[in-house]
């Protein structure tokens, strides 16, 4: 079963956004910095439905980008060597 029915939202200093994974993009959602961090990105995960098993979905998710960006060795910002 493939639901996919875990929204992902990207908050930037300069605007927020929902990512679209049937096309890739992220699509704008408002202007302004709603981070409640001094982060280069905030990423908020969502899911609409009230089955069992959402909160899981979301944890996997979150796992999965968690593992990509340290797989990856990916950090938004280089420490100084």
């Amino acid at each position: 079963m493939n639901r996919q029915d875990v929204k992902i939202y990207i908050c930037t200093k300069k605007a927020s956004y929902l990512y679209d994974h049937k096309a890739h993009a992220m699509i704008p959602v408002n202007d302004g910095d709603v981070r409640p961090a001094d982060a280069p990105i905030c990423l908020i995960l969502v899911t609409d439905t009230a089955e069992p098993w959402a909160a899981m979905d979301a944890g996997i998710v979150s796992q999965n980008i968690s593992l990509f960006c340290s797989g990856t060795d990916w950090l938004p910002i280089r420490a100084p060597a």
